[in-house]
């Protein structure tokens, strides 16, 4: 996940028409989901999820297994404070592929609609966030083409002290060649009082749809979008990506940009259920 706070630029973004309504998922959903986890069992299922141990944020935070449980139904993500205040975080995080290796992929679509259910970190005011994402295609930089690599932010928690979430999409890998697109942030009433919410993506070949509580809050095709002094966005993804559940911290994504004083020790953001649906037949084409 990229700085989307200080990095994301749209342009262009209210030129946009569409040819259809917004979808809706409670169509999709009374359907089996093409794949699933419900977090009943008594550990993380290994067969779906790596856990991974990763520096991150130029060591503001740590992705660490030991804060990745399963219990009373709901996946756990942790985070705990690592020495004082303003000092880094540990935090738990996991993802359908290990090691970024596409051999180790145990996971991945390409289209679809992608959903969870979350219960948010409680701290609010905090440099502490969770995020909901997919790597899809070539992200190594060698590519600055939309339609063959991009990172999908379904859901960040960067604004849950407005009672807000976010969402973005990257392209171009994570060099000299990153593009990106932000778009409004969407309103979440009780973030603040730990409100249980669903966070969704419609991905079709033609646009992402981005929900909130199974409502549409953002529609994209995604075509001319970002900073233009680089590869502007050419429609969505064409390329399978492979799904990421993680929280992690650092002192820009606070309300002040500086590390919080009232941080918390600790925390976590609870996580009901994944499922992934394909797409109907009507968007396919």
């Amino acid at each position: 996940m990229i700085l989307s706070l200080l990095l994301c630029a749209t342009v262009g973004a209210g030129q946009e028409t569409f040819e259809t309504p917004p979808f809706d998922p409670g169509k999709l959903v009374k359907e089996q989901p093409y794949w699933a986890d419900e977090f009943n069992g008594a550990a993380l299922d290994g067969s779906k999820w790596d856990t991974p141990t990763m520096e991150r944020q130029n060591n503001a935070a740590l992705w660490t297994p030991s804060l990745v449980k399963v219990a009373g139904g709901n996946l756990e993500l942790g985070v705990v404070r690592d020495g004082p205040p303003g000092s880094r975080y540990l935090a738990g995080a996991v993802r359908t592929r290990a090691n970024y290796d596409p051999k180790q992929t145990k996971f991945e679509k390409v289209y679809g609609y992608f959903e969870i259910r979350a219960r948010l970190p409680k701290t609010v005011r905090t440099d502490v966030w969770f995020a909901f994402w997919i790597m899809a295609g070539d992200l190594s930089g060698k590519n600055d083409d939309s339609r063959k690599g991009a990172e999908i932010d379904i859901m960040e928690s960067f604004f849950s002290w407005e009672n807000a979430v976010s969402q973005a999409v990257h392209w171009g890998g994570y060099g000299d060649k990153l593009n990106s697109a932000a778009f409004p942030k969407t309103p979440v009433g009780d973030l603040d009082r730990g409100g249980w919410h669903t966070y969704g993506l419609l991905w079709t070949p033609r646009e992402y749809a981005f929900y909130v509580d199974r409502k549409c809050v953002t529609r994209t095709k995604l075509m001319g979008l970002g900073r233009p002094e680089r590869a502007l966005s050419k429609g969505p993804c064409q390329e399978p990506g492979y799904l990421k559940l993680t929280c992690e911290a650092s002192a820009w994504a606070g309300p002040s940009g500086e590390w919080e004083k009232d941080g918390p020790a600790k925390d976590e953001a609870l996580i009901d259920y994944v499922r992934v649906w394909d797409l109907p037949k009507e968007l396919k084409n």
